[in-house]
Protein backbone atom coordinates (compact mmCIF):
# COMPACT_ATOMS: atom_id res chain seq x y z
CA UNK A 1 0.00 0.00 0.00
CA UNK A 2 1.28 3.62 -0.89
CA UNK A 3 1.13 6.27 1.75
CA UNK A 4 -0.02 8.88 0.56
CA UNK A 5 2.61 11.97 2.56
CA UNK A 6 0.35 14.57 2.81
CA UNK A 7 -2.32 13.53 5.01
CA UNK A 8 -0.54 12.18 8.11
CA UNK A 9 1.45 15.65 7.66
CA UNK A 10 -2.14 17.74 8.19
CA UNK A 11 -3.57 15.40 10.47
CA UNK A 12 -0.22 15.26 12.54
CA UNK A 13 -0.17 19.36 12.54
CA UNK A 14 -0.04 20.42 16.15
CA UNK A 15 -0.55 17.15 18.01
CA UNK A 16 1.88 15.48 20.25
CA UNK A 17 1.18 12.23 19.87
CA UNK A 18 1.30 11.15 16.42
CA UNK A 19 -1.23 8.94 14.43
CA UNK A 20 -0.31 6.20 12.30
CA UNK A 21 -2.08 5.59 9.07
CA UNK A 22 -3.52 2.31 10.79
CA UNK A 23 -5.38 4.67 13.41
CA UNK A 24 -6.70 6.42 9.96
CA UNK A 25 -7.54 3.15 8.15
CA UNK A 26 -9.56 2.74 11.75
CA UNK A 27 -11.34 5.44 12.18
CA UNK A 28 -12.75 5.24 9.00
CA UNK A 29 -13.48 1.75 9.34
CA UNK A 30 -16.13 2.26 12.14
CA UNK A 31 -20.02 2.48 11.21
CA UNK A 32 -20.64 5.52 12.83
CA UNK A 33 -19.66 8.66 14.42
CA UNK A 34 -20.85 7.81 17.82
CA UNK A 35 -18.70 4.56 17.80
CA UNK A 36 -15.17 6.69 17.24
CA UNK A 37 -12.53 6.64 20.30
CA UNK A 38 -11.25 10.37 21.21
CA UNK A 39 -8.04 9.75 18.83
CA UNK A 40 -10.41 8.76 16.20
CA UNK A 41 -12.87 11.76 16.90
CA UNK A 42 -9.52 13.81 16.44
CA UNK A 43 -8.50 12.18 12.96
CA UNK A 44 -12.12 12.52 11.59
CA UNK A 45 -12.80 16.41 13.19
CA UNK A 46 -9.28 17.14 11.08
CA UNK A 47 -9.86 15.43 8.38
CA UNK A 48 -13.39 16.98 7.57
CA UNK A 49 -11.29 20.48 8.84
CA UNK A 50 -7.76 20.64 6.38
CA UNK A 51 -8.26 18.30 4.01
CA UNK A 52 -9.01 19.50 0.82
CA UNK A 53 -12.09 18.42 -1.32
CA UNK A 54 -9.24 18.11 -4.41
CA UNK A 55 -6.99 15.73 -2.59
CA UNK A 56 -9.43 13.25 -1.32
CA UNK A 57 -9.17 10.94 -4.18
CA UNK A 58 -5.71 10.34 -4.22
CA UNK A 59 -6.47 9.85 -0.12
CA UNK A 60 -8.66 7.14 -0.94
CA UNK A 61 -6.30 5.82 -3.82
CA UNK A 62 -3.71 5.04 -0.94
CA UNK A 63 -5.96 3.60 2.24
CA UNK A 64 -8.19 1.00 2.82
CA UNK A 65 -11.31 3.49 3.33
CA UNK A 66 -13.65 4.65 0.35
CA UNK A 67 -15.56 7.39 -0.23
CA UNK A 68 -19.22 5.45 1.25
CA UNK A 69 -17.16 5.30 4.09
CA UNK A 70 -16.01 8.75 4.94
CA UNK A 71 -19.62 9.44 3.46
CA UNK A 72 -21.37 7.17 6.36
CA UNK A 73 -19.10 9.19 9.25
CA UNK A 74 -20.23 12.06 8.21
CA UNK A 75 -23.29 12.15 8.12
CA UNK A 76 -23.68 10.89 11.58
CA UNK A 77 -21.28 13.41 12.99
CA UNK A 78 -21.58 17.00 14.27
CA UNK A 79 -19.80 18.25 10.59
CA UNK A 80 -23.10 17.90 9.37
CA UNK A 81 -25.05 20.74 10.53
CA UNK A 82 -22.23 23.25 10.51
CA UNK A 83 -20.01 26.09 8.41
CA UNK A 84 -18.10 23.21 6.61
CA UNK A 85 -21.06 21.26 5.80
CA UNK A 86 -21.52 23.20 2.44
CA UNK A 87 -19.06 21.85 0.84
CA UNK A 88 -18.87 18.48 2.28
CA UNK A 89 -22.77 18.50 1.43
CA UNK A 90 -21.70 18.94 -2.39
CA UNK A 91 -18.93 16.62 -2.42
CA UNK A 92 -21.29 13.70 -1.16
CA UNK A 93 -24.37 15.24 -3.47
CA UNK A 94 -26.69 15.70 0.23
CA UNK A 95 -29.53 18.13 0.68
CA UNK A 96 -27.52 20.52 3.31
CA UNK A 97 -29.55 20.73 6.80
CA UNK A 98 -27.24 23.42 7.97
CA UNK A 99 -29.44 26.30 9.51
CA UNK A 100 -27.33 29.19 10.99
CA UNK A 101 -28.39 30.18 14.45
CA UNK A 102 -30.15 33.34 14.84
CA UNK A 103 -28.30 35.51 18.00
CA UNK A 104 -30.71 37.99 19.51
CA UNK A 105 -28.07 39.74 22.28
CA UNK A 106 -29.78 41.19 24.94
CA UNK A 107 -28.85 44.22 26.19
CA UNK A 108 -26.46 43.97 29.72
CA UNK A 109 -27.38 46.56 32.60
CA UNK A 110 -24.57 49.07 32.20
CA UNK A 111 -25.71 49.34 28.43
CA UNK A 112 -29.21 49.79 29.57
CA UNK A 113 -27.90 52.05 32.29
CA UNK A 114 -26.16 54.40 28.95
CA UNK A 115 -29.01 54.89 26.90
CA UNK A 116 -31.46 55.53 30.06
CA UNK A 117 -29.28 58.77 30.61
CA UNK A 118 -29.15 59.20 26.53
CA UNK A 119 -33.04 58.75 27.05
CA UNK A 120 -33.87 55.68 24.86
CA UNK A 121 -35.40 53.16 26.87
CA UNK A 122 -34.46 49.79 25.43
CA UNK A 123 -36.83 47.03 25.33
CA UNK A 124 -36.05 43.97 24.35
CA UNK A 125 -37.35 41.14 22.20
CA UNK A 126 -37.94 38.40 24.85
CA UNK A 127 -40.48 36.54 21.78
CA UNK A 128 -43.51 38.09 23.03
CA UNK A 129 -45.35 40.76 21.19
CA UNK A 130 -44.13 44.06 22.14
CA UNK A 131 -45.58 46.15 20.41
CA UNK A 132 -47.90 47.18 23.67
CA UNK A 133 -44.78 47.79 25.35
CA UNK A 134 -43.21 50.17 22.48
CA UNK A 135 -46.23 52.24 22.43
CA UNK A 136 -46.16 52.79 26.50
CA UNK A 137 -42.50 53.53 26.73
CA UNK A 138 -42.89 56.02 23.80
CA UNK A 139 -46.02 58.04 25.65
CA UNK A 140 -44.00 57.67 28.61
CA UNK A 141 -40.72 59.04 26.72
CA UNK A 142 -43.15 61.99 25.48
CA UNK A 143 -45.02 62.42 29.05
CA UNK A 144 -41.87 63.31 30.26
CA UNK A 145 -40.51 66.04 28.06
CA UNK A 146 -44.03 67.64 27.39
CA UNK A 147 -43.04 71.04 28.61
CA UNK A 148 -40.28 70.89 25.77
CA UNK A 149 -41.76 69.85 22.42
CA UNK A 150 -38.53 69.83 20.70
CA UNK A 151 -36.60 67.06 22.95
CA UNK A 152 -39.68 64.87 22.65
CA UNK A 153 -39.73 64.97 19.26
CA UNK A 154 -35.44 64.34 19.42
CA UNK A 155 -36.28 61.70 21.83
CA UNK A 156 -38.73 59.99 19.68
CA UNK A 157 -36.62 59.96 16.89
CA UNK A 158 -34.05 58.19 18.69
CA UNK A 159 -35.88 55.56 20.10
CA UNK A 160 -37.30 54.89 16.87
CA UNK A 161 -33.40 54.53 14.70
CA UNK A 162 -32.88 52.54 18.02
CA UNK A 163 -35.54 49.77 17.06
CA UNK A 164 -35.79 50.02 13.78
CA UNK A 165 -33.85 46.78 13.34
CA UNK A 166 -34.66 45.11 16.87
CA UNK A 167 -36.05 42.20 15.11
CA UNK A 168 -32.30 40.79 14.15
CA UNK A 169 -30.07 42.87 16.81
CA UNK A 170 -30.06 45.77 18.66
CA UNK A 171 -28.23 48.49 16.79
CA UNK A 172 -27.89 51.93 17.97
CA UNK A 173 -27.91 54.12 14.33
Amino acid sequence: MKTYNRLPHILNRNIVNKISTDEINLTFSRKEYSHLRNIERVVFSKFIKEVEIEDIDSILESYDFTKEDIKRLYETSPYRNSLLSKEWDKYFELQSIFKPKKVVRKPSRITMQILAKRGVIPIVDDGVDTTDREIESLNGLIEETKNNPKMADYKKQRYIKFYENKKDELVVK
